[in-house]
């Protein structure tokens, strides 16, 4: 079997807009900052690595940005942030299946183009693929 493995950055991103609001945080989650407007308060969600595990599973690693106007608020968001994405598993975030995810970290680091409080998350996921027809 070949697999084909969806955008689970895309998926997680999706998820994460749809889970906050419902806990009555509203921010931008984002696979990507704009270059103007930036807002104050963001998610951001990439997949800067990861490989193929075995013919069904992919293992990708992404890293959760999470910036926000102050130092508490940015690590309240990551907390939050870390507990859904931990929640996240068995199971399905949009269509993509999830076998499991693994905290891999989480770091202040301020943003270097603005200064602003801003945590990064790791997380590796465990991502079952589909049959390549």
């Amino acid at each position: 079997m070949t697999a084909i493995f969806a955008q689970i950055e895309v998926a997680v991103a999706d998820h994460l807009t749809a889970a906050l609001p419902m806990r009555g945080i509203i921010v931008p989650v984002r696979n990507a900052v704009p270059r103007t407007g930036r807002p104050p308060s963001y998610v951001l969600v990439t997949r800067p690595g990861g490989g193929q595990r075995n013919l069904a599973t992919d293992g990708p690693r992404l890293v959760v940005e999470v910036v926000a106007e102050s130092g508490a608020d940015a690590g309240s968001l990551a907390a939050i942030v870390r507990a859904l994405l931990r929640a996240a598993a068995p199971g399905y975030v949009g269509e993509v299946w999830i076998d499991r995810t693994r905290d891999v970290g989480l770091a202040f680091s301020p943003d270097p183009d603005t200064n602003a409080p801003r945590y990064l998350l790791t997380v590796e996921v465990w991502q079952r693929g589909a049959a390549l027809a």
